[in-house]
């Protein structure tokens, strides 16, 4: 039914629009589906590289921390050249050249008293002779062009005076013993010490104000990464809790601060309590300094003295031991981009796909957030957020989109498909009513030939010459109703693909007669001259075929010709037969007409196929009968073409020869 009403118009355009809504019906929902399945492999890939990009902030954050942990383990006298009590003393760990820290970048080690004074461990107490501790004269200038570079830095940054070169007498005594608590010290207790704490703690801001922007302004897409958080939140739940009752036991295990302003007479209370307040260390912070360097430090107090230790570093060597190389060694640094925020501003951009660098501006920062953490005490005031600009689709990815190919190609491949077999359907409908209308017309014309001299000699109407001709007539339309007849009946068991042989080994000579004789009553009444050329070697050769489906093959070539040349100047037909390079045997039958055209030559041999309209052409047939030819040939094992001729066209039969066995 649909097949009929496809075709039922005859109507390409109709068959257009229809294979377009159902291209248009198959193509939606497979894009649906194909959608969806990408966005879903796009979610997996995005949660693999966010489960990769957790790790990697883990293994930071696990670097960085046990960095810290070996630094909180520094005594209050490690930042001095010489610790020991008594008289024994060693050099401090931190004394050693060169510099050596756990944590990438480091610039040196610094002590900052009460009163601005700056000391660090590389460099023994004012008045030490350099022999007395083992130093080497330049080595100790090695060690005071450290110390210049911390103390510039930290003079840059209104941290301590540039010009405090001189040590206080209990500075130096305490190089060698005891530290004396002296009253111009505890006077700048709340004075000089809080302003450099402050200033480390205000770094920061007036630093990275002036640089790249704050994190909160990235433009990046947080879609994906909530989605994902979403599908981890039960497991997200359950590690926060844990965290925050380690957090939780990790404050109550951990000694309270002592307050700046604690009174004197707990130290009053015994041995035990002088001790205690003696040594007390707070845990280390960071900062960024003005001059672009990071800073750890922490509080200490010896006895009723504050100080400040802490150590300088490089910002870039920091970021580059600490965070870049772990970076780039992982799969991440291909497709992410890593920012580096302290305090909620950004602070360094390392961008995907460079061996290392360092962006200058956050504006190319756009993409799809993979993901946000902060790193734990006493590096928690950097963040890292890591940002996809575009997600690698890996192997499912092309999977995906070649399997979407192959969808496309089917369905674009299947709809021309039909679209083809529709248009072919439909030039079969219109050759089937050209035929019905040939046959009918072919059909009428030898009857009504046939009844009007059958009635005529029926009533003695014609005298004894009339009488002959009108006998002629008859038997010429007989014979032509009777090859239209044959022609119809062999296209019926053509196209039931069974077609009967009688193959036989004949000689061409044999062939050649029983051809004449079938076709030359036909030729003459016509008005033709017959030509049958053969050279002697061809007449004996021998091909294999069935020799009444050669002679219809023959008939319904000379047949062809007539109808072809009737105008034409020269009304000859000729049948050649020659023997061919491949060993086969050629047969020819030649007009003199207008010839075919050139686009024409491979269409004639369709079935049903005319090259003139059925309301306009001039010449009677029924478009069946060089189609035939070519089944009948093809199935006996030869071949037929045809070419043009100056004048004329000249179709060409070839069989292979036949061997006596």
């Amino acid at each position: 039914m649909a097949r009929t009403s496809l075709i039922r118009d005859n109507d390409p355009r109709r068959l257009r629009r229809v294979l377009a809504v159902f291209f248009v019906a198959l193509a939606l929902p497979t894009a649906v589906l194909v959608w969806q399945a990408y966005a879903r492999l796009e979610f997996e890939t995005f949660f693999q590289y966010r489960r990769q990009a957790e790790s990697l902030t883990n293994q930071i954050d696990s670097q960085l921390g046990s960095a810290a942990t070996r630094l909180d383990n520094l005594s209050l006298e490690d930042f001095s050249f010489l610790t020991g009590t008594g008289n024994v003393y060693q050099r401090s760990p931190l004394s050693t050249l060169p510099l050596r820290s756990d944590v990438p970048g480091v610039v040196g080690y610094f002590q900052i008293d009460a009163s601005g004074a700056l000391t660090t461990p590389l460099v023994p107490a004012v008045g030490t002779a350099p022999g007395d501790v083992g130093l080497l004269p330049e080595d100790l200038d090695q060690r005071r062009q450290i110390e210049a570079r911390i103390r510039s830095i930290l003079a840059g940054n209104a941290l301590v005076d540039a010009g405090a070169d001189d040590k206080t007498e209990a500075q130096e005594e305490r190089v060698g013993g005891a530290a004396d608590s002296s009253g111009a010290v505890s006077s700048n207790l709340n004075v000089a010490l809080p302003e450099a704490e402050r200033a480390l703690a205000d770094a920061p801001v007036r630093q990275a104000a002036n640089r790249y922007g704050r994190l909160d302004d990235l433009e990046l897409d947080e879609g994906l990464q909530q989605k994902s958080a979403q599908l981890e939140q039960r497991i997200a739940e359950d590690v926060a809790e844990t965290t925050m009752e380690r957090r939780r036991v990790d404050r109550a295990s951990a000694p309270a601060p002592r307050s700046a302003t604690a009174p004197a007479s707990l130290a009053s209370d015994g041995d035990a309590a002088i001790d205690a307040f003696a040594r007390n260390l707070e845990g280390f912070e960071l900062s960024l300094l003005d001059s672009g360097h990071l800073v750890l430090f922490r509080a200490a107090w010896d006895g009723e003295q504050r100080l400040v230790q802490g150590m300088l570093l490089d910002t870039e060597s920091f970021y580059t031991g600490a965070i870049d190389t772990v970076f780039r060694g992982s799969p991440l640094a291909a497709m992410s981009d890593l920012v580096i925020g302290f305090q909620n501003e950004v602070l360094v951009v390392l961008q995907a796909q460079q061996t290392r660098g360092y962006s200058t501006t956050a504006s190319e920062l756009q993409g799809d957030l993979l993901h946000r953490s902060r790193l734990t005490a006493p590096f928690d005031e950097l963040e890292l957020v890591f940002s996809i600009t575009q997600l690698p689709s890996g192997p499912a990815g092309q999977v995906l989109a070649w399997t979407t190919l192959v969808i496309a190609l089917v369905i674009l491949g299947g709809i021309y498909a039909l679209y083809r077999l529709g248009l072919k359907q439909i030039r079969l409908a219109q050759q089937q009513q050209d035929f019905v209308s040939a046959v009918s017309h072919e059909l009428k014309t030898p009857l009504t030939s046939i009844r009007m001299y059958g009635e005529m000699l029926k009533e003695g109407w014609a005298d004894d010459e009339k009488r002959q001709q009108y006998y002629d007539y008859i038997h010429t339309e007989s014979e032509r109703l009777s090859r239209l007849i044959s022609n119809v009946l062999q296209l019926a068991r053509i196209t039931r693909n069974e077609p009967q042989f009688d193959v036989q080994t004949s000689t061409v000579a044999e062939l050649l007669d029983q051809v004449r004789s079938k076709i030359s009553t036909q030729v003459e009444q016509a008005g033709f001259d017959l030509e049958i050329v053969a050279d002697k070697d061809t007449r004996s050769a021998k091909v294999r075929l069935d020799a009444d489906c050669f002679t219809q093959i023959v008939i319904n070539l000379v047949d062809n010709a007539i109808k072809f040349s009737a105008n034409a100047d020269v009304r000859r037909i000729a049948i050649g037969c020659s023997s061919t390079d491949s060993d086969g045997v050629l047969f020819t039958v030649r007009d003199h007409g207008p010839g075919i055209p050139g686009d024409q030559l491979e269409k004639i041999f369709r079935l049903f196929y005319r090259s003139e309209s059925e309301l306009t052409r001039e010449t009677v047939g029924t478009g069946i009968g060089l189609a035939i030819v070519h089944e009948l040939t093809t199935a006996m094992g030869g071949t037929v073409d045809v070419i043009n001729r100056e004048p004329g066209a000249e179709f060409r039969v070839s069989f292979p020869r036949a061997h006596d066995s």
